[in-house]
């Protein structure tokens, strides 16, 4: 939401707006936001064309709410509108979607709200340079953060033509947790307060919808004779929601929709801040489309070395193409201290390009998606979410703020970055540090006994019977 928006509430609410649940806030001082005290002014504004983008009805001094919103829309105005409550029942809503509200909140909704708008719009006015150098780097088609322009050798054949970001996440094999990482990194980037719509382009098996608890999702289908829909898409959208579109229902139409997929995304990003598009792992001319469109774009891998090998022939791919690389980033999915790789292993392989990690997050992820709960989990302390949120925060920094909190997995080992160093250091002090047993009982008895000496009749010796010996101290011995 980028336009003006209109406020109407009581005399003594505007003057002081703690009554709102709004401290610190003058809201005269707001730019973006026209405040009125009685119904009638509100509709003279919209009759002489304000464009109010979005109206907030918290009370009004000649009319009843309800039928103040009846009023706009008889008037013709068909943006969002939004009335606030104390008593959001559900004979309040009923009467409320008669009249044409689309969303109603309760005062702590609506303080909650006006927060997260107020941190959009001071983001949105942030400049180019909040981003780090070659990663995440926007290309001149977003006018919005502005940027490096591409050279003449890696300008992209079409762009986007809205001003929000496009971001592709790709990979070379299936399997590598794609689409879980793209799920869980659209709900990070809505509950941080951007609009953000997910396209799910595995067009053939693509299963997004299941993992937010959608049985009856919009799909391409259903948006390709339409793509109008998008605005009707962001005008639903609650704050912190994940506009979504599946893939198409019928496996068969894949391929005829694959040619439009690209235009329809070209069309999202005039209407949402942020459009995550989960590209399917067998490549098409789709995929090529999509990259040389896309602000971001994040090559996933996991720890099994067929996955690297597979990323590794894609950008061969791209390079062939011709589609700049400036703006990719990478990703090692499924990290744990046992985990046969780490991100320096990756970047190696890779040609020495920056590699993040995400941790393992364990079985909770699979439960968690596959009861259409991914919201939950990209909320939760999983491991694998505080990662994604870290991945975020590097490839949006304008919408997401880095976290100071480390990710560490149950047995509180740091999974996010220098795990491999940790691993090595623990290695390194057992063979350098050889278990040895102390004077005492001998081995053979302490085992016996449970890691006590005793005598034949069960007893233990005194100052020998505290010592005990664990399990990975008796294997070390016997090596």
């Amino acid at each position: 939401m980028s336009g003006i928006v209109a406020l109407c509430a009581d005399e003594m609410s505007l003057k002081m707006p703690q009554l709102l649940g709004l401290e610190d806030l003058t809201l005269e001082s707001i730019g973006w936001l026209e405040t009125f005290t009685s119904g009638a002014e509100l509709r003279s504004a919209v009759a002489a064309g304000k464009g109010f983008e979005e109206v907030w009805i918290i009370s009004s001094q000649d009319v009843p709410e309800v039928n103040l919103v009846a009023a706009l829309r008889r008037d013709g105005f068909s943006g969002v509108v939004v009335m606030v409550t104390s008593d959001p029942g559900g004979s309040c809503r009923s009467r409320a979607s008669s009249a044409g509200v689309t969303e109603v909140e309760d005062p702590e909704g609506f303080s909650r709200r006006f927060a997260i708008e107020l941190r959009r719009r001071a983001r949105m006015g942030e400049v180019a340079d909040a981003y780090p150098e070659g990663l995440g780097v926007p290309l001149s088609g977003n006018p919005r953060k502005g940027g490096l322009a591409a050279t003449a050798s890696q300008a992209p054949s079409r762009e986007c033509k809205g001003s929000g970001l496009l971001m592709t996440i790709a990979s070379g094999s299936g399997g590598v947790g794609k689409s879980v990482v793209a799920a869980c990194l659209a709900a990070q980037l809505a509950s941080h307060g951007a609009r953000v719509i997910l396209l799910d382009c595995d067009l053939q098996f693509g299963m997004l919808p299941r993992a937010f608890g959608q049985e009856r999702p919009l799909t391409f289908e259903d948006v390709l004779p339409r793509a109008s829909m998008f605005a009707k898409l962001a005008q639903q959208a609650k704050v912190g929601e994940v506009a979504l579109v599946g893939a198409p229902a019928r496996l068969e139409r894949s391929e005829l929709l694959a040619e439009s997929v690209p235009d329809l995304a070209s069309a999202a990003t005039d209407q949402f801040d942020i459009v995550v598009a989960d590209l399917g792992t067998a490549w098409s001319d789709m995929h090529a489309a999509l990259l040389e469109m896309a602000s971001r774009t994040l090559f996933m891998v996991d720890q099994r070395s067929g996955s690297v090998r597979a990323c590794q022939h894609a950008l061969e791919l791209c390079q062939r193409m011709g589609i700049a690389a400036g703006t990719f980033a990478f990703a090692l999915n499924h990290c744990s201290k046992t985990a046969p790789f780490i991100p320096a292993d990756i970047s190696c392989a890779l040609g020495g390009v920056p590699v993040q990690a995400l941790s393992d997050g364990g079985s909770e992820v699979d439960e968690l998606c596959s009861l259409g709960a991914i919201k939950e989990l990209a909320a939760s302390a999983n491991p694998f979410a505080r990662s994604v949120e870290k991945l975020a925060a590097t490839l949006f920094p304008a919408w997401v703020e880095v976290s100071e909190v480390e990710v560490e997995t149950k047995s509180g080992f740091t999974a996010f970055w220098g795990f491999g160093r940790s691993r090595r250091r623990r290695r390194g002090s057992r063979r350098d540090e050889p278990f040895v047993i102390k004077a005492g009982a001998p081995y053979s008895a302490q085992v016996r006994n449970g890691g006590a000496a005793s005598d034949k009749t069960g007893r233990s010796d005194g100052s020998e019977s505290k010592r005990t010996i664990s399990r990975r101290q008796r294997r070390e011995v016997r090596a």
